[in-house]
């Protein structure tokens, strides 16, 4: 979008908007399954269906999580770090120059940087690049908007809500961290996470299935820059 100049008295000009159609599969259907006979359930001190249904939801949405992911470590944009699982100050500089050039304003909150546990090791680190400019969420007990630390956020640098991920990868030629505007990858959720439970008399046991329903598409591309990657050179 641009803005236009308008004359005194002159009419206003209107532009058809330029869309571009894109494709979004939803074909990412994963399951979680156990079943809990009656004497598991009879001799334990839990709620044993209660406490499993919790687990199996986080399993599921790690798998989300690692969907996501892996469409985010395709951007077009993005540089190979010096050395694997760390950021030197004047790459972290290039990328910010990189996302200000494309017109993504990393201020603006809607923009995120998410690195695997090993990076984050080292951005926390009161010696290291970014021990100066990282403010952990952990510590202030607040996001960056001021609000309670109830998320996976675990800090903000630059204005950008920073979180961290096993689903980017250490070591090798793996991707490390991501820097991306919301608009860089798109998700559809068909069926949220649900729980179906069930009796079963010839096993007398209780048969319980999590299981859920998404697709993921990257948006990004070379006419549409909305992210920046870091790789690892090994």
């Amino acid at each position: 979008m641009t803005a236009s100049s308008l004359t005194d008295g002159a009419a206003v000009s209107y532009v058809a908007p330029a869309e571009t159609e894109t494709q979004l599969t939803v074909d990412q259907h994963y399951y979680s399954a156990k079943m809990f006979t009656d004497v598991l359930q009879v001799q334990s001190n839990y709620d044993l269906l209660s406490q499993y249904a919790k687990a199996m939801g986080y399993s599921l949405a790690k798998q989300v999580d690692s969907s996501i992911a892996a469409k985010l470590i395709t951007v077009n944009q993005g540089a190979t770090l010096t050395t694997d699982d760390q950021m030197t100050a004047a790459e972290f500089e290039a990328a910010l120059a990189n996302l200000g050039e494309n017109d993504i304003d990393y201020t603006s909150g809607d923009v995120y940087f998410v690195v695997n546990p090993t990076l984050y090791a080292d951005m926390i680190n009161p010696a290291g690049t970014f021990g100066a400019s990282f403010i952990r969420s952990d510590i202030a007990g607040y996001n960056a908007d001021n609000s309670p630390l109830h998320s996976g956020q675990i800090g903000s640098l630059m204005g950008m809500p920073v979180f961290m991920s096993n689903s980017l990868s250490s070591g090798g030629t793996n991707v490390s961290a991501v820097i991306f505007h919301r608009s860089a990858c798109a998700i559809a959720v068909q069926q949220d996470i649900d729980v179906v439970e069930q009796y079963d008399v010839d096993y007398l046991g209780t048969k319980v299935v999590a299981h859920t329903l998404w697709g993921v598409q990257i948006l990004d591309d070379s006419d549409n820059k909305r992210g920046y990657k870091f790789t690892n050179a090994s």
